[in-house]
């Protein structure tokens, strides 16, 4: 599973542990309302029971909450309250994420990609399948049934390599 640190998009899956308050409180204290939105991890310096500061893609001020911490429309968030938000991508848009980053990728015939890294995807009757090649010995790694889930995984494998 990947780690949430700095920079990993992430959505709220609950609020301290639960899908509802379990106490009566007031509107603007009601976090809860906020299940489901997505932002970024700005600061993942832990503090107060492992929680890190997420920063919301909408504004704050339309749920009508109380936001009085540091940076406008973040909040201090327990890492188990929320699930990492993964990018979807069709084969076009991650040659281009690809080709954007500096990783090289070229289209053979017969529905086949691969790239300088040894990752392959190969669509065969529908089926998509992950593979790894070298020195022209071909693994399959993993199968899936779309191209949603392929390029899923080929982006979370090749993503750690342009962070490094």
């Amino acid at each position: 599973m990947t780690e949430i640190k700095k920079n990993t998009e992430v959505k709220l899956k609950s609020f301290l542990g639960t899908l509802t308050s379990e106490k009566k409180i007031f509107d603007d204290e009601n976090y809860w309302k906020l299940i489901g939105q997505k932002g970024k991890v700005v600061d993942d310096v832990e503090i107060n029971d492992g929680r890190v500061l997420v920063l919301f893609e909408n504004n704050l001020d339309d749920f009508k909450v109380i936001n009085h911490n540091p940076i406008k429309n973040s909040l201090w968030i327990k890492k188990t309250d929320l699930e990492i938000e993964m990018k979807k991508f069709s084969i076009s848009e991650l040659e281009n994420w690809m080709s954007e980053n500096g990783i090289k990728n070229t289209y053979t015939p017969g529905n086949r990609y691969e790239t300088d890294e040894g990752l392959g995807l190969e669509i065969i009757g529908g089926l998509f399948v992950c593979y790894h090649f070298e020195r022209g010995e071909r693994n399959d790694i993993k199968y899936f049934k779309n191209e949603e889930e392929a390029t899923e995984f080929l982006y979370e494998y090749l993503k750690p390599k342009i962070n490094n």
